[in-house]
């Protein structure tokens, strides 16, 4: 129970700034039902009572630049729905002061990419996601909100390489060279000038980070969720500032994160 609530209250200082009471009790259910399975059952029940559909049309002000947005989540989805109140808390990625290229590792059902579009309307828009439905709403959410993108049923990894795919609940999943029921082609991802870059990869950052940091060209910002991050996530942050990064760091507050969210910004070559 202690570990649940510490968990809980981590996630709520992370994602609550600039939101009303209501919100706020929307978001702790939320958080809850990451760590507790009956609970998050239970959520699941609740939301699908009020769905007609298997989909929830959304609409609302966007946090940063209060244009009006267009958002599609699958009913009874914790994550899609986890996610879409962390984006309209403002307790979304970092931006970086500007950007002409956003490369969007780990897209999902493109929450990111159209907070970064609505942020950056100029730029051009790579995004990366595997999973065969959620590409298809990425794509949807992306044409609700007039933003093109480069969108591509692919996965990231350090170089050209076919793995596998390995769903897990909510439509999200990991890549490994394990076999699975669903074998994914990867790419590196090529970084341009004042690239942003995310990647939410579920521990495929280990691969592609270091890879990426090898091009000619190194990208403005970096957005990434670090897993395994109490084990392995030194290696991440030592690498970071070996290239010339200075990084902002938040995690749950517990003395052994499972995950951080890093911020990374470019301040030297």
């Amino acid at each position: 129970m202690r570990n649940i609530l510490r968990t809980t209250l981590g996630l709520l200082r992370k994602a609550n700034r600039g939101i009303g009471i209501r919100n706020k009790i929307v978001f702790l259910a939320l958080c809850l039902s990451v760590e507790c399975p009956a609970f998050r059952n239970a959520l699941k029940k609740i939301l699908n009572c009020f769905a007609k559909t298997d989909r929830i049309a959304l609409r609302g002000n966007h946090p940063a630049t209060k244009r009006v947005f267009s958002f599609e989540i699958r009913s009874g989805n914790f994550a899609d729905n986890f996610i879409f109140w962390e984006f309209i808390s403002g307790g979304f990625y970092k931006p970086p002061s500007s950007a002409e290229r956003i490369v969007d590792c780990g897209a999902n059902i493109g929450f990111f990419a159209v907070h970064a579009g609505l942020l950056f309307p100029n730029a051009k828009i790579v995004c990366y996601e595997p999973e065969g439905k959620n590409f298809e709403m990425l794509k949807r959410n992306l044409l609700l909100n007039g933003i093109q993108a480069d969108c591509r049923l692919r996965g990231v990894w350090s170089s050209d390489f076919s793995g596998f795919f390995h769903p897990r609940e909510s439509f999200d999943g990991f890549i490994s060279k394990e076999p699975s029921l669903y074998p994914v082609d990867c790419e590196l991802p090529e970084i341009q000038r004042k690239t942003w870059l995310k990647l939410d990869v579920e521990g495929a950052e280990y691969e592609v980070l270091p890879a990426v940091l090898e091009q000619d060209e190194l990208p403005l910002h970096i957005s990434m969720e670090v897993h395994d991050f109490h084990n392995r996530g030194g290696a991440i942050k030592d690498l970071l500032v070996l290239k010339g990064y200075e990084l902002q760091i938040v995690t749950d507050g517990s003395n052994q994160p499972p995950f951080a969210d890093i911020s990374a910004s470019l301040i030297r070559k």
